[in-house]
């Protein structure tokens, strides 16, 4: 995988008690579909397994083309939130 010169993207991790929480995981468009998504996955998952966090939540917007990387490393739909916005 070509190194970019710039950053590509970024992962915010945080735990709320016993719950990992992936709470930003965002890769520039041009470089999307090349693999620095699934790193910046991996990275994130190592570090909930240092810490013996076993369930792993991560928000995603309807529509997000990126479930299907989630899916892929294995999270399944869990909840729906809906809005009212007045």
């Amino acid at each position: 995988m070509r190194k970019p010169k710039k950053i590509a993207g970024f992962c915010k991790v945080d735990t709320d008690k016993s719950v990992g929480v992936l709470e930003y995981l965002v890769v520039l468009e041009e470089f999307r579909g090349i693999g620095y998504g699934g790193e910046l996955i991996e990275w994130a998952l190592s570090k909930f397994a240092e810490l013996g966090i076993h369930d792993i939540d991560v928000k995603v917007a309807d529509g997000n083309k990126a479930v299907t990387l989630y899916e892929k490393y294995g999270f399944k739909m869990n909840a729906h939130i809906l809005r009212l916005s007045r």
